[in-house]
């Protein structure tokens, strides 16, 4: 419990915080599809590379100011299971990624237009798809972004140069072009969530 006195333990978490906010902000607001449009394979992909290259620039921003930065419940469990971190840092980042990501999408909610608030970025599975394979579809995803997560970023050397958050950021990109079909979103693209803290916050818009 004396971590919960450190300045360091607050400012990561106001970082965790933050960068959540951004990435559910940018990316949603990036899927959502116009009031006057209709979904289409640019669309799926626009918002494949916003969610990635959004997620690959803030973690790199957050880098060099305050180490590698999760902003995903799924790798803050791996870190947990792994023991690189402790269980009461792990829940304390869990809970600053949840309350980033209502945040983000209370305030994409503001930014849009009443038409596209009724399923705004839900996670919709389709008719077709059982729920088992919508999980497999998520999990493999999923295990993909963390793998690369532990492969760039937990290494020393990734606080003191390069571009280690590219690779995250890409395997999201990927993550999101694999489940494209297995989802279907009403107001937002038919996109993988990747993220517990993103699929919470867009089902409480």
């Amino acid at each position: 419990l004396s971590r919960l006195k450190r300045l360091n333990f607050w400012r990561n978490l106001k970082c965790e915080f933050l960068l959540t906010v951004f990435y559910v902000l940018l990316g949603c607001g990036a899927s959502t599809m116009p009031i006057t449009g209709s979904i289409g394979s640019l669309q799926e992909v626009k918002a494949a590379i916003t969610f990635g290259l959004g997620a690959a620039v803030l973690m790199q921003c957050a880098l060099r100011i305050n180490g590698p930065p999760q902003m995903n419940p799924a790798i803050t469990l791996a870190m947990l299971c792994t023991r690189r971190t402790d269980v009461i840092t792990a829940v304390f980042h869990v809970i600053a990624q949840c309350l980033g990501s209502v945040a983000g999408a209370g305030m994409l909610y503001g930014m849009t237009s009443v038409r596209q608030h009724e399923r705004l970025a839900m996670t919709l599975v389709q008719a077709d798809v059982g729920r088992g394979q919508a999980f497999g579809v998520e999990f493999i995803a999923t295990f993909v972004v963390t793998f690369t997560y532990f492969a760039c970023m937990t290494h020393p050397a990734a606080v003191h140069g390069g571009y280690q958050s590219l690779p995250v950021g890409l395997s999201i990109i990927v993550g999101h072009m694999f489940g494209v079909n297995c989802h279907c979103l009403s107001a937002c693209l038919p996109i993988c969530q990747l993220n517990v803290s993103f699929s919470l916050s867009s089902n409480l818009s």
